[in-house]
């Protein structure tokens, strides 16, 4: 692993490649771009641009930086995994 690629960003992006990969797409999109929600009009327009642009996609991954998969019992790890990512600050966001 290279030094660009140990990143976390760099290993989130290879993330999603692996697995549009393993869904067959052919194309994937990564979106990164922060919004300033004290701008209504920005706010507003990429609300818009987001729908735009996922509308159409055939999958949509999140990345929930808070919400963890690890666990050794496949049950404790399920109910573990409902609760994170319920709690999660994905759905604070816009």
């Amino acid at each position: 692993m290279t030094k660009a690629e140990a990143r976390p960003a760099a290993r989130r992006l290879y993330s999603a490649a692996e697995q549009a990969k393993r869904d067959d797409l052919q194309y994937f999109r990564v979106d990164t771009c922060c919004i300033d929600k004290q701008d209504s009009n920005e706010l507003t327009e990429a609300i818009n641009r987001m729908f735009r642009n996922y509308h159409g996609a055939e999958k949509c991954y999140a990345y929930l930086s808070d919400v963890s998969t690890s666990a050794s019992d496949p049950k404790t790890c399920q109910s573990a995994w409902e609760a994170e990512f319920r709690a999660s600050k994905w759905f604070t966001r816009c």
